[in-house]
């Protein structure tokens, strides 16, 4: 059976989900979904405003007496688009003139949520990324974080500033440029370093390496009491733990989430915020 060497697309990217499993078991579904078919193309979904979960609060006094609400929104909106990058040379691989994998391909994924409120304790006023990829060579294609937003993040009132490196991932570009940078020790505050078992994951031949876009996090004004800032994690106590920028990058993916909470006290559960994933690949692969 002919089985031409063709580029399969792959982009999604979804704006907010939360799955709550004590004291009640609920689940959000996810919110503005976009998603690519393998022949690539446009994928474009909004939600909103939305104002989700009843809660009774357990709390009289304290941080978090009294919330409602597990999670609310202004807006959320994602795109993922894939397409050869030259129409012309896509129009001649239609009349067998090009190969099916001589025409290079273009892949963009993209999510955005405004004045979100997980448990009204932790409220970002925007959340956002946009990752873009090419076919490249097939086997490393270059994958850049184009533009990355925490804009107003704050913890029960007390405003957190963020600072954002998505330079680094566009001048970083490939696994074996990251690599480059880890080995340099200039960079450790990007590289999530888990122990001796996944450190930095550089080891082996497909590894998964857990990065992430924030360059640096401290309190903006006054400090939450009770909370820790340790990375790019806030650790607060009767409530859980938020991850910002998280990527996953491997040889020919990168998987972004822009906030993930990891809930854990009176409230049990998870959500997430601006995520997504891109680049296919060509198959068969090159090589096979």
């Amino acid at each position: 059976m002919d089985q031409p060497r063709r580029f399969v697309f792959r982009g999604n990217a979804t704006g907010v989900a939360a799955h709550i499993r004590r004291p009640v078991n609920i689940l959000l579904p996810v919110q503005a979904a976009s998603s690519l078919p393998t022949t690539g193309g446009l994928s474009e979904s909004t939600a909103g405003p939305l104002k989700w979960g009843g809660r009774k609060s357990t709390r009289t006094t304290g941080f978090g007496a009294g919330v409602d609400t597990y999670i609310s929104f202004d807006g959320a909106s994602s795109r993922a688009y894939g397409d050869y990058v030259d129409p012309e040379r896509a129009v001649a691989m239609t009349l067998n003139k090009v190969r099916f994998d001589d025409v290079p391909s273009k892949t963009e994924i993209s999510a955005q949520v405004t004045n979100l409120a997980v448990i009204g304790r932790v409220t970002i006023g925007k959340a956002a990324m946009q990752l873009e990829s090419e076919s490249g060579d097939g086997i490393e294609p270059p994958i850049r974080c184009v533009t990355a937003a925490l804009d107003d993040v704050a913890v029960d009132g007390y405003p957190v500033a963020i600072k954002l490196a998505p330079e680094f991932y566009c001048e970083n570009d490939t696994i074996t440029k990251l690599r480059t940078a880890a080995a340099s020790g200039e960079y450790s505050q990007f590289f999530i370093d888990a122990g001796p078992a996944a450190r930095y994951g550089f080891c082996y031949p497909g590894c998964t390496v857990l990065c992430t876009l924030v360059e640096s996090m401290t309190w903006a004004e006054k400090q939450q009491p009770e909370a820790t800032i340790d990375g790019n994690t806030i650790i607060i106590p009767n409530y859980g733990r938020v991850y910002f920028g998280e990527l996953f990058v491997s040889q020919a993916v990168r998987r972004i989430t822009m906030a993930r909470f990891q809930l854990g006290s009176d409230d049990g559960g998870d959500a997430s915020a601006a995520s997504g994933d891109n680049n296919g690949g060509t198959w068969p692969p090159i090589g096979g």
